[in-house]
């Protein structure tokens, strides 16, 4: 990537040294290979273990589940409109940001509200064999997306010689749709299951009822 920015910034308007010098980059196996590794790998096992802090943070109060879960996708929504952000100073018009970053923050939320969600019941239960289940499948998941995307974006620049053919892209594109749709699903059903959960949201009051009066 060093190699490829730094040639750019010598490259002079309008000349055809910077789709060659593309082409060297993007249809190169091993630079591929290094890119999906660290963006579908290493990326994401670090993101998934900070992007809940907002969670992490609640670590004194001992949260219960429902309101980990409710801390994890406040986190997911801050992260995903953080890198929103980014992209509008990128130039991206609002309708392409749309399109483009909506599955993107629904993915972040889901996965930061699932860890959030674990993490405070490990805590209750000093059982952490759930979180780590549940912290793989939100590594697995934000690595899946970001190789659909890297996959779609190389095919996408339609270079000759290229290694991933043109119909890469569709074909991520779908994929990318149907994750999209179905964490949405699980995103409500999992919502309901919190909400329907009474791990120490219900306190009840101290009555003469609860009290055993003994002689």
């Amino acid at each position: 990537m060093e190699q490829l920015f730094s040639g750019i910034e010598s490259i002079s308007p309008g000349s055809t040294e910077e789709l060659e010098l593309l082409s060297q980059i993007v249809n190169n196996p091993t630079a591929i290979f290094f890119a999906v590794s660290f963006f579908s790998v290493i990326v994401p096992l670090i993101e998934e273990a900070l992007k809940p802090i907002g969670v992490w943070l609640l670590v004194r109060r001992n949260p219960t589940p429902r309101e980990g879960f409710m801390a994890g996708i406040i986190s997911g929504a801050g992260y995903a409109l953080f890198e929103n952000l980014g992209n509008i100073v990128a130039g991206s018009s609002w309708s392409t940001l749309v399109l483009a970053r909506i599955g993107t923050s629904i993915m972040h939320i889901f996965t930061a509200g699932l860890i959030g969600y674990t993490l405070a019941l490990a805590w209750k239960e000093n059982r952490y064999l759930r979180l780590g289940v549940a912290y793989l499948l939100a590594v697995v998941i934000h690595g899946l997306w970001n190789a659909l995307a890297i996959f779609s974006a190389i095919a996408g620049l339609n270079l000759e010689d290229a290694i991933l053919p043109a119909y890469v892209v569709p074909t991520s594109m779908i994929a990318m749709l149907a994750m999209t749709i179905g964490l949405f699903i699980l995103l409500i059903l999992t919502n309901r299951k919190v909400r329907s959960d009474d791990y120490g949201t219900q306190i009840r009051p101290l009555t003469t009822d609860t009290i055993e009066l003994k002689e």
